[in-house]
């Protein structure tokens, strides 16, 4: 009996020990004991993929100003902005450039990007707000230019369309306490505030506590980069990335010797644009491979020219910069650079296709490119 009694002790001992494994704090995964990959000298390499491109000028002459969607089964939506400042939507025929619909114009005071939620395309725009200083934040209906879903924020957000949901942040004052939230919104009007992230600033503008600074993802992952300061300018903190799933359960932490500028990913890999602090970096797009331990350098992102968009089809990631556009092959991590030209931007992957404007008012031309 006291044998059966010792070896259920010991059972519950072990269970205890097991369940605060799981459930208590986890250390963060430290990013400089994974390999580096050499990478060939980049070269831009069309080899797989069919181009296409399109003038602006041949859809309307008026600025452009953001890109929704451009792919043969889609046709072509974009945004462009009137003499009145107005902006709104316009989706045209692809093969004959002849105008479809034309939506109502967007109420806002700075038009931040398009979505895709729930198969359809939104406007995300930020207005100031009638009765405080706040920023209100809206999503809008570009075929309409109903809200759908608005909140207030004292800071632009982070943010980014992750399984028919935006995930964004909120920067809230209250006195001198700055809350940090990390929340999802539907386009029904539905609003899930995840987790919430507190600092405190002082009169020289140094904070003490934890900010968001970076958030991003794909397929049901979400990255989030927290800078954890005392008495410091947020740049100046110390950093580590949290992995989530879009339960908001907490996956895995990474430490961060350089901050990010930009940060995304899924499961497989971790892709960021460090953030050059006191000087310019080049080099700084890399790329974590989380199941082989490995990483791979971008030489041609650099400060300045730092990646700005992230998704995943097709069996490839894509990702931008200012001035290059690369897939990666999901299975081999295969890196190509696809295009590099001035002034790239308003990034897009919907049905296979992924699109892109890049140059000048005037003579811009949109990129619309598929795997063969």
């Amino acid at each position: 009996m006291k044998k059966l009694k010792l070896f259920l002790l010991i059972c519950f001992v072990f269970t205890v020990v097991s369940g605060c494994r799981q459930t208590g704090e986890q250390r963060p995964l430290d990013l400089t004991s994974f390999q580096s990959v050499e990478t060939e000298e980049e070269q831009i390499s069309q080899a797989g993929y069919r181009f296409e491109r399109i003038k602006t000028s041949a859809l309307n002459p008026d600025l452009m100003v953001d890109l929704a969607w451009a792919s043969p089964e889609q046709d072509i939506c974009a945004a462009f902005q009137n003499e009145a400042g107005d902006i709104y939507f316009s989706a045209y025929e692809y093969e004959t450039k002849t105008k479809i619909w034309e939506g109502n114009p967007l109420d806002c005071a700075f038009f931040l990007d398009t979505v895709s939620l729930d198969g359809a395309e939104y406007g995300l725009c930020a207005n100031w707000s009638d009765d405080t200083e706040d920023l209100e934040i809206i999503l809008t209906d570009i075929r309409t230019g109903e809200t759908v879903n608005a909140v207030h924020s004292v800071k632009l957000p982070f943010y980014c369309a992750n399984e028919d949901k935006l995930y964004l942040t909120i920067t809230q004052k209250e006195g001198e306490k700055t809350k940090n939230i990390l929340a999802a919104a539907d386009v029904d009007g539905g609003f899930d505030e995840i987790e919430t992230f507190e600092s405190v600033a002082d009169e020289q503008g140094l904070y003490t506590g934890q900010s968001i600074t970076a958030m991003g993802g794909v397929e049901g992952i979400l990255y989030l980069q927290i800078s954890s300061t005392e008495k410091e300018l947020l740049e100046k903190g110390d950093v580590q990335i949290i992995q989530y799933d879009l339960a908001g359960e907490r996956r895995e932490k990474f430490a961060m010797d350089i901050p990010a500028e930009f940060v995304s990913g899924d499961n497989q890999i971790m892709l960021v644009s460090q953030h050059g602090v006191e000087r310019p970096i080049f080099g700084s797009g890399v790329i974590y491979d989380l199941q082989g331990k490995k990483q791979s350098v971008l030489q041609d992102v650099s400060s300045g020219n730092d990646i700005s968009y992230m998704d995943k089809g097709q069996g490839r990631y894509w990702f931008g910069a200012n001035q290059q556009v690369y897939a990666m092959d999901e299975q081999t991590k295969e890196i190509q650079m696809l295009d590099k030209q001035e002034n790239m931007g308003s990034y897009s992957l919907k049905d296979g296709c992924f699109s892109y404007l890049y140059g000048l008012a005037g003579e811009q031309e949109i990129a619309i490119v598929q795997p063969e």
